[in-house]
Protein backbone atom coordinates (compact mmCIF):
# COMPACT_ATOMS: atom_id res chain seq x y z
CA UNK A 1 0.00 0.00 0.00
CA UNK A 2 2.67 2.34 0.94
CA UNK A 3 5.23 1.73 -2.30
CA UNK A 4 1.61 2.29 -4.09
CA UNK A 5 0.72 5.64 -2.98
CA UNK A 6 4.66 6.54 -3.39
CA UNK A 7 4.54 5.77 -6.83
CA UNK A 8 1.38 7.52 -8.00
CA UNK A 9 3.06 10.57 -5.70
CA UNK A 10 5.82 10.45 -8.34
CA UNK A 11 3.94 9.88 -11.38
CA UNK A 12 2.15 6.48 -11.21
CA UNK A 13 1.61 5.39 -14.96
CA UNK A 14 3.62 8.31 -16.45
CA UNK A 15 6.90 7.19 -15.18
CA UNK A 16 9.10 6.26 -17.75
CA UNK A 17 11.10 3.58 -15.29
CA UNK A 18 12.07 2.56 -12.30
CA UNK A 19 14.97 0.95 -10.37
CA UNK A 20 14.49 -0.86 -6.95
CA UNK A 21 17.72 -1.62 -5.19
CA UNK A 22 17.45 -4.41 -2.76
CA UNK A 23 20.84 -5.24 -2.36
CA UNK A 24 21.62 -5.79 1.23
CA UNK A 25 18.26 -6.71 2.16
CA UNK A 26 17.61 -9.15 4.52
CA UNK A 27 14.27 -10.38 3.24
CA UNK A 28 11.01 -10.25 5.08
CA UNK A 29 7.40 -11.03 4.97
CA UNK A 30 6.48 -13.29 2.00
CA UNK A 31 3.04 -11.28 2.16
CA UNK A 32 4.61 -8.03 1.47
CA UNK A 33 7.05 -9.31 -1.19
CA UNK A 34 3.49 -11.09 -3.04
CA UNK A 35 1.82 -6.99 -2.85
CA UNK A 36 4.62 -5.71 -4.32
CA UNK A 37 5.46 -7.83 -6.87
CA UNK A 38 1.39 -7.73 -7.74
CA UNK A 39 2.53 -3.98 -8.36
CA UNK A 40 4.39 -5.26 -11.62
CA UNK A 41 3.62 -8.40 -12.35
CA UNK A 42 0.38 -9.39 -14.31
CA UNK A 43 -2.33 -11.32 -13.01
CA UNK A 44 -2.18 -14.85 -12.00
CA UNK A 45 1.72 -14.60 -12.89
CA UNK A 46 3.19 -17.11 -10.01
CA UNK A 47 5.57 -14.85 -7.64
CA UNK A 48 5.96 -17.38 -5.14
CA UNK A 49 6.50 -21.40 -5.17
CA UNK A 50 6.94 -22.64 -1.29
CA UNK A 51 7.84 -26.00 -0.94
CA UNK A 52 8.67 -27.59 2.10
CA UNK A 53 12.11 -29.63 2.36
CA UNK A 54 11.10 -32.99 3.35
CA UNK A 55 7.43 -32.73 1.51
CA UNK A 56 6.69 -33.51 -1.80
CA UNK A 57 3.82 -30.71 -1.63
CA UNK A 58 4.43 -27.32 -2.92
CA UNK A 59 2.59 -23.99 -2.46
CA UNK A 60 2.28 -21.60 -5.74
CA UNK A 61 1.32 -17.81 -4.86
CA UNK A 62 -0.16 -15.63 -7.22
CA UNK A 63 -0.23 -12.22 -8.53
CA UNK A 64 -4.32 -11.99 -7.58
CA UNK A 65 -7.03 -11.46 -10.62
CA UNK A 66 -8.00 -8.19 -9.52
CA UNK A 67 -4.46 -6.74 -8.93
CA UNK A 68 -3.58 -3.21 -11.06
CA UNK A 69 -0.25 -3.36 -12.09
CA UNK A 70 1.93 -0.71 -13.85
CA UNK A 71 3.68 -1.14 -17.17
CA UNK A 72 6.67 0.86 -16.95
CA UNK A 73 9.98 -0.70 -17.27
CA UNK A 74 11.04 -1.61 -13.38
CA UNK A 75 15.08 -3.43 -13.13
CA UNK A 76 15.69 -4.96 -9.84
CA UNK A 77 19.16 -4.80 -8.25
CA UNK A 78 19.65 -8.28 -5.71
Amino acid sequence: KLLREKLEALGGESLQGLVIDLRNNPGGVAAAAVEVASLFLKPGDTVLNIKARNQDKSEEIKVPAAAKNYSFPVAVLV
